[in-house]
């Protein structure tokens, strides 16, 4: 009985909800964008039609290496030796991006590459933080997902990240994007359908049992 229980579990399941991914940022072709740091160019803004990318340098040592690179799908940030910058990204978001009745938001990074240095990442909705955490050293294509309050993202505003890590810190991402839980309307089986479905477990489970 227990495992007809589970069986009927996992169906009724399947029909109430399912799980979506709005992406955020794909670094995609076409929004490609290049800063390149160096010891009078300490700070420099780009902006696209896609984000508003800004690097700056908080400690350095000519020559100056640090770079930060959107090109072929993946945010590429680069810093020397004995540099460390401070590299920011915003978008603008669209609360109609999420489905009615949506819940269960999560973020998810994919995490191309990070060199031996931890990087710590924050998130920012119009200003206010709202998520804080760190990318161990050494991390290789691993996703990082954390969740977040629905209330967070209810109202249309400014998405922004800020990245920064010890001196020498190297990144790579591919896709930074929001994972939610989305109710299927249109799968939702009528009662009449679900009793047949239960009656027919039940029948087969009786069966099963005389045999």
């Amino acid at each position: 009985m227990l495992r007809l229980a589970g069986s009927l579990f996992a169906v009724l399941l399947s029909f109430s909800a399912q799980a979506g991914l709005i992406e955020i940022d794909g670094f995609n072709v076409g929004s490609e964008q290049m800063i390149a740091l160096s010891g009078t160019d300490t700070y420099v803004v780009e902006t696209n039609a896609v984000r508003t990318l800004s690097a700056e340098l908080l400690a350095f040592s000519n020559p100056v290496q640090s770079s930060v690179e959107v090109s072929f799908g993946f945010l590429t940030i680069s810093n020397g030796s004995a540099e460390d910058s401070e590299v920011r990204v915003s978008w603008g978001f669209d609360a109609d991006l999420l489905p009615v009745g949506s819940s269960h938001y999560e973020f998810l990074i994919k995490v191309i590459e990070s060199d031996g240095n931890a990087t710590d990442l924050e998130f920012f909705y119009d200003g206010l933080s709202f998520a804080n955490f760190d990318i161990p050293g050494n991390t290789l294509n691993q996703d990082v997902v954390f969740s977040i309050s629905n209330s967070v993202l209810s109202h249309d505003g400014t998405l922004g990240l800020v990245i920064n890590g010890d001196p020498g810190w190297d990144l790579q991402l591919d896709v930074i994007g929001l994972l939610y839980d989305s109710p299927i309307a249109h799968s939702v089986p009528e009662p009449s359908t679900i009793a047949l479905f239960v009656l027919g477990l039940l029948g087969a489970g009786a069966a099963r049992r005389r045999a």
